[in-house]
């Protein structure tokens, strides 16, 4: 997994989860279901946002994601 905000990145190579702890994951309840080539769609312009509000911005230091809305 990797972030990259521009200025700084991040590489995570593993994640463990605390093997002490059960760990519980809950099937989603709410959204759609698409299809690969809708979901490619989908990402693709959530891309563009992103592209598009990082060359907007003015402070350099702020990212704005949003999902939905």
């Amino acid at each position: 997994m990797a972030i990259n905000d521009g200025r700084q990145s991040i590489l995570c190579n593993k994640i463990v989860l605390n093997p002490k702890k059960k760990v519980e994951i809950i099937e989603p309840n709410k959204g759609k279901i698409v299809n690969e080539t809708k979901f490619e769609e989908i990402k693709r312009k959530k891309m563009q946002e992103i592209q598009n509000r990082r060359t907007n911005r003015n402070d350099g230091n702020s990212m704005q994601i949003r999902i939905g809305g």
